[in-house]
């Protein structure tokens, strides 16, 4: 048990390390037909670009091959890792040999080249070698061209494509397919497999201000992928201060606290997606409210219908305590806004706590401290008037000593009922199964 205990603990902590570099890239697959081909015949001037065959041949001249694949289709910051290089042999005479590959360092047109203006190559590098055999049908090369393919999309320029040959001095003739084939299995071909890493930052999107109080602020939004949540805040629009967190989502949610009352903020939000993409919104502004604004009476109108059903519940998140509050809107009846009220001291003393838009009915209030106890009523607003006081919620927020309590009250409970009922119902039942076993024994008697 201790064994598997570790090794879960090991790879909670090693899977973070690995979030970029596998979740941020896609691997993806492609196989290219050769953009350009063509038989060489040693001191030859013909151009046979144009033939549906390549040719490796030593049968009185000794003829090669060049080939050459465009990798414009794929991502110059692509990471490859696999290319398979593979032909298709046609017919076949002579003795078997081995193909080799290398480098061309120059560049050549497939209409024009010949066995007299053959590019040069590199020949102090095999990247290939095909050992042939006498079977018609694809060949591949056994070696991972990734390499050099990777070398190309990093400079395309350099790409002058490959030169194949057989260095055999026996009579030997081996005709491959070209890109000309009429049969699109016999063309040359490269399959890749490579890795486009992550360069398109979140989207940012539908950026809101709600929980609007004299200290606090919750700013909340959406990414079209997941990211971080990070808020930059100030008196100016420099900014200066920093609240959110890491941990990647598309539905993002940061609570700011300790605030000036009656004062305008300047923010915006930002988020980093797997890949260290990020995006930021334009610059925006909220203000918080008064520090003590009583209830105005004078304000009150009795046209206006008041929020149902106000209810609280308290929570913590992060060691902090909070009170959510929910309601019912007024039954057929539009209001512009809602005011929170809060006291600390009774049913009489309340203060504006936060006012949210129309379309909310729920608010959750940060600021509450254990072992009090807290007055809530919400209000509609239409218009300057507000309503009457919804129904008033009381609560007090506990903390882990009256949970712990709660438990010990829970265990002893548990106690008592395993003692008064779980275990008379047991001795019940053995007395019952020994009086039966006790009969059966007479009887056999």
């Amino acid at each position: 048990m201790r064994k598997f205990t570790v090794i879960a603990v090991t790879v909670s902590i090693l899977l973070p390390l690995f979030k970029t570099s596998t979740w941020a890239e896609e691997t993806k697959t492609t196989t290219l037909i050769s953009a350009a081909d063509a038989t060489i015949i040693d001191g030859n001037s013909s151009n046979y670009g144009g033939d549906s065959t390549l040719d490796c041949a030593h049968d009185g001249d000794t003829e090669f091959f060049l080939i050459r694949f465009d990798f414009g289709v794929i991502p110059s910051n692509a990471e490859v890792q696999t290319a398979t290089l593979a032909l298709n042999q046609i017919s076949v005479s002579g003795d078997d040999v081995s193909i080799n590959v290398y480098k061309l360092t120059e560049s050549w047109s497939e209409t024009t080249v010949s066995g007299v203006n053959k590019p040069n190559f590199d020949s102090g590098v095999t990247y290939g070698v095909l050992s042939t055999d006498s079977n018609t049908g694809e060949k591949i090369f056994p070696q991972n061209f990734s390499d050099l393919v990777q070398i190309w999309l990093n400079n395309p320029s350099s790409n002058f494509g490959l030169y194949f040959e057989a260095t055999s001095s026996a009579t030997y003739a081996h005709e491959f397919g070209s890109r000309e084939s009429m049969v699109e299995t016999e063309r040359p071909r490269i399959t890749l497999s490579y890795l486009v890493p992550d360069q398109e930052s979140p989207v940012i999107s539908e950026v809101t201000v709600s929980s609007v109080t004299a200290t606090g602020v919750t700013i909340t939004w959406i990414t079209d992928e997941e990211a971080s949540s990070f808020v930059d805040y100030g008196e100016t629009s420099t900014y200066g201060k920093v609240m959110g967190s890491d941990q990647p989502t598309t539905s993002h949610v940061v609570d700011i606290s300790g605030l000036k009352s009656d004062t305008i903020y300047y923010f915006r939000v930002r988020s980093k997606d797997l890949a260290e993409n990020e995006a930021e919104s334009t610059d925006s502004t909220f203000q918080t409210l008064p520090d003590t604004e009583d209830k105005q009476e004078d304000l009150v109108s009795d046209e206006i219908k008041p929020p149902t059903n106000l209810k609280s519940s308290s929570g913590r998140r992060d060691d902090n305590h909070y009170v959510e509050l929910e309601w019912e809107p007024p039954e057929n009846f539009e209001v512009d806004a809602y005011k929170i009220y809060r006291s600390e001291e009774d049913s009489l003393s309340y203060i504006l706590l936060a006012e949210v838009e129309s379309d909310e009915n729920n608010f959750r209030d940060g600021e509450v401290e254990e072992g009090m106890t807290y007055f809530y009523v919400v209000r509609s607003v239409k218009g300057d008037e507000e309503s009457e006081d919804s129904n008033e919620e009381v609560i007090t927020i506990y903390g882990s000593e009256l949970e712990e309590g709660l438990h010990k009250l829970n265990f002893w409970q548990g106690l008592i009922i395993f003692n008064v009922i779980v275990l008379p119902i047991f001795g019940l039942l053995y007395y019952r199964y020994k009086k039966k076993s006790k009969k059966l024994k007479n009887k056999k008697k």
